[in-house]
């Protein structure tokens, strides 16, 4: 991507985020078809906002074209009025609007008449936005495909100020600014970091960690029955799970420049433990996930009638897989 953007295909990318503290628990959250359960990521745990999404936008990025993307439909309504507060003309886009309307507002973004556009997932991807000249991230998102489809709605090759390309269309413009709210940046490292791609694909779920697929239950406030986590109704009383709408969490904070040197500094950094590879394994490795995780094989071996060794050994297997990944990452040094 880096050398696309220095021959000019792609426009530059500046990114915004919050340096400081690492302030959301991803290790909390469900995951479905390789992203986050959005119930999950909006309500059950609630997304921490570093810095005001207005207030960066309305300082840095004053009146650029821009496209934010949130949870849920009802996160980029409440967005969309805070912007309208602050003097900006905002609107928010789904998929329930009918096709004339979708291509309204997105026209209207290209012509100046909209300051900014928010999106659940309508603007992720097959939608072409042009105009698009700031992206906003207040969505949290597991799936590296998706953080680098909102990072791309801003890539495409800009005019200058006088509207001329460069010979062959070519970007001569400013740069994508890219507000990181949510700290997705340390997930997957910059939008334009050099990655190896493969057609190998993706281990299929049957090839999946065993830890993955351990049930996660929940108790009936009301008879205290134990029943599978994504019902919503008690199996033994009927009681309804009550599941409470929570605002964003925003705190207080100024999103930095991410900056040649902070890369550097990133990339020399050996076994950082707050390196999110790192965290992951080591989250493993506690005796409540080991436990769990013996009880879910001696409860296999039991149903399949396998050895009575068979959970100790596959245990071990795990945890030689794990500790090597662990030092892989290790010697590695930075994600970026």
């Amino acid at each position: 991507m880096r050398e696309l953007i220095a021959r000019g295909y792609l426009a530059p990318i500046e990114t915004y985020w919050p340096e400081s503290g690492r302030h959301i628990n991803r290790e909390a959250l469900r995951q479905r078809m390789g992203e986050f359960v959005a119930a999950d990521a909006e309500e059950a745990v609630t997304p921490v906002i570093i810095g005001d999404a207005v207030a960066h936008y309305s300082r840095l990025t004053p009146g650029k074209p821009g496209v934010y993307f949130c949870h849920s439909i009802r996160a980029c309504e409440r967005v969309a009025d805070r912007f309208k507060a602050a003097g900006w003309r905002a609107a928010s886009i789904d998929g329930r609007m009918g096709t004339v309307q979708k291509q309204q507002l997105i026209g209207d973004l290209a012509q100046r008449q909209l300051d900014v556009l928010l999106s659940c997932l309508l603007l992720m991807e097959g939608v072409d936005v042009p105009a698009c000249q700031v992206v906003g991230m207040l969505k949290l998102t597991k799936s590296l495909t998706n953080y680098l489809q909102m990072g791309g709605r801003g890539t495409r090759p800009k005019p200058d100020a006088n509207g001329n390309f460069r010979p062959g269309g070519l970007h001569a413009g400013e740069p994508l600014i890219v507000f990181d709210h949510v700290g997705n940046i340390r997930e997957f490292g910059p939008i334009d970091k050099d990655r190896k791609w493969s057609l190998e694909g993706l281990a299929s779920s049957a090839d999946e960690d065993e830890e993955e697929k351990v049930p996660q239950y929940r108790t009936c406030e009301n008879c205290y029955h134990i029943f599978p986590i994504h019902l919503r109704k008690c199996p033994k009383c009927g009681k309804e799970i009550q599941i409470r709408d929570r605002e964003l969490d925003e705190r207080e904070g100024e999103l930095v420049k991410l900056t040649p040197e902070m890369r550097e500094v990133w990339a020399q950094t050996k076994a950082d433990p707050q390196n999110p590879v790192i965290q992951q394994l080591n989250a493993r490795f506690q005796p409540a996930k080991q436990s769990r995780l013996l009880n879910y094989f001696k409860k296999l071996a039991r149903e399949k009638g396998y050895p009575a060794t068979w959970p100790e050994r596959k245990m071990r297997e795990l945890n030689e897989k794990w500790e090597k990944q662990r030092a892989d990452a290790a010697r590695q040094g930075g994600l970026w």
